[in-house]
């Protein structure tokens, strides 16, 4: 990660902190797992001011990638959109493309594990 004032590295098990308003730049290299996330501007927890390298217990570690790396919250987004979509009468073949799935079968078939039915099922949508 790169700032003005200088450059920082993290490995695995390390996480670089960087305070609200922190013009940055990071860059990766290699097959890896990025876990970024935010907080509140106003929120500064640990009190530092400057970016810094810091140590990840286990426990930790394994909290930021359940919060920031949940395999199924896209999968969520998605059918989120597909709602508003089926909603609006858009045909599901249309729906599933728009929202990402490579076929209508595809995208019925995870609108079924997820809502128990398919979409031409779905409350308030007749499939017209």
């Amino acid at each position: 990660m790169t700032t003005s004032a200088g450059s920082w590295v993290a490995p695995g098990n390390r996480a670089i902190w960087v305070p609200a308003g922190t013009v940055h730049a990071h860059r990766a290299y290699g097959e890896l797992e990025l876990h970024l996330f935010g907080l509140p501007a106003a929120s500064n927890p640990l009190g530092l001011d400057t970016p810094t390298v810091l140590s990840v217990a286990p426990l930790l570690r394994e909290l930021i990638v359940a919060y920031t790396g949940a395999a199924a919250e896209p999968t969520q987004l998605r059918l989120h959109h597909a709602l508003i979509l089926l909603a609006d009468r858009t045909p599901v073949t249309t729906v599933a493309h728009r929202c990402g799935w490579s076929s209508a079968s595809a995208f019925i078939d995870a609108f079924r594990r997820t809502f128990g039915h398919t979409p031409g099922a779905h409350p308030g949508w007749d499939g017209a």
